[in-house]
């Protein structure tokens, strides 16, 4: 299970709504009964329901924040227990990154790593989630995962998705010289790549800075974005484009 929200806040950041995970309930059978325990300097107990842990798209494992500082905010009093939601914490602080973006499109942001995935890692600013794409890390077929641990900080720039999603970019670029070129690229090759974007019927798979080569594919295929490939080549095109074909999932045989 992958690690959620490993990187500590502060004591003395005050400005939040905070307490410490002192307890937490698992029921693997009734994933809605979990909840985390928090207790705040005031000794005041919060009570986090699962479903409002996080806006991430993954599954928390609820032991990873025991002893953590946790940000929340009060949703309410049931059965006189104070409900707070990290979540509803989340979205307020996104809210809050959005209108900075929209002020200062250039501004330059101090973010910490949180969560690991192969197609990218979450970042924290502030209490707000944002993203980072591999291909927004590097041009490279490497996996920023692979590059960064939970707890990093990074300085990013932002931008605005679809919704309220907020995608990083790095100010520091990798700027070390790749091995191979378009011009190397020959039919037959067998080269190593990473999976940067699925459609409907093909894929494509970065196999050099700036080169992305296309592949069929069908849902039925065991692959995922930010997966490592071996990609045989068939075709070279004047024109840069290079057609071909996955020879073998390499993350899946990990």
């Amino acid at each position: 299970m992958m690690s959620v929200e490993i990187y500590v806040q502060k004591e003395s950041d005050t400005s939040y709504n905070m307490g410490r995970v002192i307890e937490v309930i698992l029921n693997p059978e009734h994933q809605k009964e979990q909840m985390l325990i928090l207790k705040t300097l005031d000794e005041t107990i919060i009570y986090i329901p699962y479903e409002e842990i996080t806006l991430y798209q993954i599954k928390p494992n609820l032991t990873d924040y025991i002893g953590k500082l946790f940000n929340f905010n009060i949703k309410g009093v049931m059965n006189n227990q104070i409900i707070g939601s990290g979540k509803l914490y989340q979205e307020n602080q996104q809210e809050k990154l959005l209108q900075m973006i929209a002020k200062n499109p250039n501004k330059v942001f101090k973010a910490h790593v949180t969560v690991k995935k192969k197609y990218g890692v979450y970042l924290s600013i502030k209490g707000a989630g944002v993203f980072l794409k591999n291909y927004h890390y590097s041009k490279k077929p490497i996996r920023v995962c692979d590059e960064l641990k939970v707890g990093d900080q990074i300085e990013v720039q932002l931008t605005k998705g679809l919704g309220k999603k907020i995608f990083a970019k790095p100010i520091c670029c990798d700027e070390t010289p790749y091995i191979l070129k378009f011009d190397d690229f020959k039919p037959n090759q067998v080269v190593l790549g990473l999976v940067r974007t699925l459609k409907d019927d093909h894929l494509f798979v970065c196999i050099a800075p700036g080169v992305d080569a296309m592949s069929p594919y069908s849902p039925y295929f065991d692959v995922e974005e930010g997966d490592l490939v071996c990609f045989k080549i068939h075709q070279v095109r004047e024109d840069g484009f290079i057609r071909g074909h996955m020879a073998r999932n390499l993350t899946s045989a990990i």
